[in-house]
């Protein structure tokens, strides 16, 4: 039985190569053949994208009526080919202030290598491909003046390689060493312009006016904080040193059961949302065919031409309609959440107009100041009743035993059968969207099994019932353990970026990493109370997992 030899490092990476690698004497009437392939393919998916293109604006055109007015953008012309010149005139401000730094450095990218292979190109074909194919070893060059078995034919594209090059006219290689060093030097240099071009329009961007003033730009992220520095007074002496001192600071908590509720929340109201849509379209179809069934009796032709304008009319309603922004639940600035909020808003309504009629002032005077409204003197907007002691998982961590009672989120005793509903001129009980209930309240619903409801009534009772609950658990995020981690908002920009670069504690991997310029969505709030030795730990298991699955792959593709 013969014994396994084991794979060298270079055997495992020629493994690796694709099929390509080993491929030879490829024809040109293979090479066109895979062109006019590759043209037709894209020339279908370039004739459907031109015929959809202007039907489906949410999705190729989005940022022209689904974002708020100032990120909006100007709609291109209409016409198949007119959206191409507007883009090109469009300044780099333009694509920065509309859709942000990432998509305009996409674009940068996409410029960084027209730069890199279009100069290349020009520069290189011309010269390496009359220098490889001209003169060169051809198809029967191992069976002239030079049989021997170290040397092969030629055929095919490979003639435009520098295979091709005869052993008599080695000289030519220099021009293949002189351009490739040529290469390397115009990538370095493109790479050194574009990330010099990087740093100045990030450093223009981070201290612009618009985005100075922002909360992101001011607050840093901390995290592994360890139990002793996890406090509001902790973090305040230990960060008040910076220029400008502190605003706030947030301890970060627990909240995985009202995050259960906010995403049970989404559910219900699509689930709702989709049953009354259902419900309106059924309603309008029937009330379509009743008034074409009216006008068919009369037999009037006037009345099938108002008929068909009345239509064409509704149509065209509901189309503005969906272009409009409307009310996104999930925006916090949009709606109220609380009752408190919406007396709130209505105050500040009240006070706007008193504003506007000259009773109050709308600045403060010269040589007064602004009340900050979240001073650190005042308990923190995230966590009102104040922020815990030093112990992170045992003040406020909420007893096992406890269970959280809440008040009746709508009237048991209301029947929503009562009266004369609109939807009951056109459509019947049965023609309501219904839903099973799930026998035990972990399960998911099984069909056939479970009791049956009207699925908007039980929506609206569960949307009402969350609604409460998720206000009642806001108010009171005492009851949620700490995590070790924290929000820390500087007065100043400068000082939020030296506390995140300077050296928090005296141990490694302690108060690290520390993050500036986030948004909440790219926060993965379950990696909040992460201690310094699970990074470790993770991150050592996540490599030994890719290296076993990278040396695995290649042992099975050698042994084949």
């Amino acid at each position: 039985m013969a014994t396994p030899v084991d794979p060298t490092f270079t055997e495992l990476l020629d493994s690796q190569a694709g099929d390509g690698q080993h491929a030879q004497g490829i024809t040109i009437g293979a090479f066109f053949s895979a062109l006019i392939l590759a043209i037709s393919l894209f020339g279908g998916q370039l004739l459907l994208f031109l015929l959809v293109n202007g039907h489906l604006k949410r999705i190729y055109r989005p940022k022209t009526f689904l974002v708020p007015a100032k990120e909006r953008a100007a709609p291109p012309p209409p016409g198949p080919w007119q959206w191409i010149f507007t883009i090109f005139k469009t300044t780099n401000t333009d694509f920065i202030q509309k859709c942000g730094l990432d998509a305009y450095f996409f674009l940068r990218y996409l410029r960084a290598l027209l730069k890199i292979f279009i100069p290349t190109m020009i520069v290189i074909l011309p010269i390496l491909l009359p220098m490889n194919a001209v003169g060169g070893r051809g198809p029967a060059f191992a069976q002239g003046p030079f049989q021997s078995s170290s040397y092969t034919n030629v055929t095919g594209l490979d003639v435009l390689a520098w295979g091709n090059v005869r052993p008599t006219n080695n000289n030519r290689y220099w021009a293949h060493l002189v351009l490739a060093l040529s290469v390397i030097v115009w990538n370095c240099y493109v790479y050194f312009d574009e990330l010099r071009g990087y740093v100045r329009v990030r450093q223009a961007y981070l201290t612009s006016p618009q985005h100075r003033l922002l909360a992101s730009a001011t607050t840093v992220l901390v995290s592994a904080i360890p139990p002793k520095w996890c406090t509001v007074e902790a973090l305040e002496g230990l960060y008040d040193v910076f220029p400008g001192g502190i605003r706030n600071i947030w301890i970060n908590r627990r909240y995985d059961d009202l995050h259960e509720k906010v995403k049970d929340r989404g559910k219900v109201a699509m689930k709702l949302e989709k049953a009354e849509t259902e419900l309106i379209r059924k309603a309008k179809m029937v009330a379509t065919k009743r008034s074409r069934q009216d006008v068919k009796r009369k037999g009037d032709r006037k009345s099938k031409a108002q008929l068909s304008e009345m239509l064409a009319l509704a149509d065209q309603r509901g189309m503005d309609m969906a272009q409009t922004d409307g009310v996104s639940c999930g925006d916090p600035h949009q709606v109220m959440h609380t009752l408190d909020e919406t007396t709130r808003h209505i105050s500040d309504q009240t006070a706007t107009t008193s504003r506007i009629m000259g009773q109050v002032p709308d600045h403060p005077q010269s040589g007064q100041v602004e009340e900050d409204r979240c001073p650190l003197s005042q308990p923190s907007p995230i966590t009102p009743t104040c922020n815990p002691p030093a112990i992170v998982n045992g003040m406020g961590e909420k007893p096992e035993n406890e269970v959280t009672l809440y008040p009746k989120a709508y009237n048991e005793d209301f029947d929503p059968n009562q009266g004369e509903p609109k939807w009951k001129e056109f459509l019947e009980e049965k023609d309501r969207e219904t839903m099973r209930l799930p026998i035990v309240g972990w399960m998911f619903a099984l069909p056939f099994v479970g009791k049956k409801v009207d699925t908007i009534y039980h929506c609206r009772k569960e949307l009402a019932r969350l609604n409460l609950e998720i206000e009642r658990d806001q108010t009171h995020p005492e009851k949620y353990p700490p995590m070790n981690s924290a929000f820390v908002q500087f007065n100043h920009q400068v000082a939020a970026h030296m506390a995140c670069q300077a050296v928090s504690h005296h141990t490694a991997k302690q108060m690290v990493p520390r993050v500036v310029e986030i948004s909440p969505d790219d926060v993965i709030w379950d990696n909040m109370s992460m201690k310094w030795w699970e990074t470790y730990i993770r991150t050592g298991v996540s490599l030994a997992i890719g290296q076993g699955s990278i040396s695995r792959l290649g042992m099975t593709q050698f042994a084949d």
